[in-house]
C-alpha cells in the first residue's frame, strides 16, 4: 500500500515543528547562559567609582556611612573622581561635598542595583581640592566636616596646594589682621555643606 502525499507532509510538518521547538530551548537555555556569564563578569569588573557613578545617574537617595562614624544623607547627583555631591532633602537646604576617601559604606534606597556590577567612570573630573578652592575664591561660608569628627564653620578664605585657611564665624568680608583663622589639611575634610 502506498503512502499518501498528505500523511507525509503531516509527518514532515510535525518533524519540522518538533525541531524548532527543540532548537528555540536550547537557544533559550544558551541564551539564559549568556546573561549569566556577562552578569558575572560585570559583578568581577565592579568598582567603588562605578556603582556610584550609577546610583548617581538614578539621582538615588543614600547614606554614606562615615569612617569617624556618622553619616551623610541625600540624593546623590554627582561623582568625581574623589568626590561626591550629595543634594540635600528637601532640595532647598544645602548640598554637601563628600570625600570618598572617607566614606566607608553606601546604603541606596529603592533604585539600588541588587550587587555592584558597574565599572564606570566619573563623567566629573572634579576632586575635592579643586572644589574647595572655587569655594574659597568666592568667599563661601561653609561648614566642614574633619576627619575624628570635629566640625568647622566659618568663612573659606583660602585654598592651597593641600590646606584650607578658614576664618570662623563673623562676615566673609572680615579681614582683620587679628581675625582668627584655622588652617585645615584638605586631607581631613570628610563633608563641606556651604552655608549661603
Amino acid at each position: 500500500m502506498e503512502a499518501r502525499p498528505e500523511r507525509d507532509g503531516d509527518a514532515l510538518l510535525a518533524a519540522l515543528s518538533g525541531w524548532a521547538a527543540d532548537h528555540r530551548a536550547a537557544e533559550a537555555v544558551a541564551g539564559r547562559a549568556r546573561e549569566r556569564w556577562l552578569r558575572q563578569q560585570a559583578q568581577e569588573a565592579a568598582t567603588w567609582l562605578g556603582v556610584l557613578v550609577d546610583l548617581a545617574e538614578r539621582r538615588a537617595a543614600v547614606v554614606l556611612e562615615l569612617a569617624a562614624g556618622g553619616v551623610a544623607r541625600g540624593t546623590l547627583v554627582g561623582v568625581g573622581t574623589d568626590v561626591c555631591l550629595l543634594a540635600a532633602d528637601p532640595p532647598r537646604s544645602a548640598a554637601t561635598l563628600v570625600a570618598l576617601a572617607h566614606v566607608v559604606a553606601a546604603r541606596a534606597a529603592g533604585a539600588a542595583p541588587g550587587v555592584a556590577a558597574s565599572d564606570r567612570r566619573p563623567a566629573l573630573s572634579l576632586r575635592l581640592a579643586d572644589a574647595l578652592a572655587a569655594l574659597a575664591a568666592e568667599r563661601e561660608v561653609a561648614r566642614l566636616g574633619l576627619a575624628g569628627g570635629r566640625e568647622v564653620t566659618g568663612c573659606l578664605l583660602a585654598a592651597g596646594a593641600d590646606v584650607l585657611t578658614v576664618r570662623p564665624g563673623g562676615p566673609p568680608d572680615d579681614h582683620r589682621p587679628g581675625a582668627e583663622r584655622i588652617f585645615v589639611p584638605v586631607g581631613s575634610v570628610v563633608t563641606c555643606t556651604p552655608l549661603r
